[in-house]
């Protein structure tokens, strides 16, 4: 900066830097804030939650072991009557036998639901259909009579633990060759039926919806109903021999056995 002086410095600053012109600035610190600690109640449920969680997984690690969970790897083993999806992994089974389907005449047809009813309404040879039941409900186990166009099939299925493996196939036995037909509930059974096709002449859509099939398919086909006559008569005309016969070819069909879980071969084997 040529051309200026030290008095012209001085004549600056005595014009600038007076009293008038000075400013003061406080610098004051800001507080520090203190962290808020958790309430120890929350830290103890914290500990609590993190154990549940490594409980849970050595668990799981000793029942399903190091490896990671994919589909399971199943040892499947067909033997015609037989199949078995054989997985160690889990202490659980799944059974099903069902019979083939049994053909069945227009006759047969009202003694195969003659059939269902008297087959639930009576228990075995060792215990009444209450105990039955209970017993099934405690397996997770189930039965079923399937009637159709192919006839008439038989099936009886569970979903347990393996521990109940032993309990639910002698149950499934006593069901299938030591169930007791009631003789005495087969009349009550026979005539509610019966009674059943005389009141169809208060039932204006079941008479429109038989009259309607009985149109559209000739006689002799599934959906081709007889007359209510025809079929008060067909009813009447069942016998208890005539269930008797009936449960027994279903009974001596050879039911197909599928088993899934932890279980082997011979398990199922001893349903044969």
């Amino acid at each position: 900066a040529q051309g200026i002086t030290n008095d012209d410095i001085k004549r600056v600053a005595n014009a600038v830097l007076v009293d008038d012109n000075e400013y003061t600035v406080y610098l004051k610190p800001t507080e520090k804030k203190e962290e808020k600690k958790a309430p120890a109640i929350l830290d103890k449920a914290l500990d609590v939650k993190e154990l549940e969680v490594k409980r849970l997984e050595a668990l799981t690690k000793a029942i399903i072991g190091d490896k990671q969970v994919t589909l399971p790897d199943l040892k499947v083993q067909d033997s015609g009557q037989v199949i078995l999806n054989e997985n160690h992994r889990l202490p659980k089974v799944a059974i099903r036998m069902e019979s083939p389907r049994q053909p069945l005449s227009n006759k047969d047809m009202y003694t195969a639901q003659v059939l269902t009813s008297l087959f639930f309404q009576s228990g075995t040879m060792s215990q009444d259909k209450d105990q039955v039941f209970e017993r099934l409900e405690d397996l997770g186990a189930g039965v079923d009579f399937n009637i159709g166009h192919e006839g008439v099939g038989f099936n009886i299925s569970t979903v347990s633990i393996a521990d109940n493996l032993a309990k639910t196939l002698e149950l499934f036995k006593e069901m299938i060759l030591g169930t007791r037909l009631d003789s005495e509930k087969f009349v009550n059974i026979k005539a509610g039926i019966k009674n059943s096709i005389k009141e169809e002449n208060e039932n204006h859509a079941a008479i429109s919806r038989t009259q309607l099939m009985n149109k559209v398919y000739p006689a002799g086909h599934y959906h081709h109903q007889a007359s209510q006559l025809e079929r008060w008569q067909m009813v009447d005309s069942i016998t208890y021999a005539d269930v008797m016969n009936l449960w027994e070819r279903i009974k001596q069909s050879n039911f197909v056995i599928a088993g899934s879980g932890d279980l082997k071969q011979d398990d199922l084997n001893k349903l044969q």
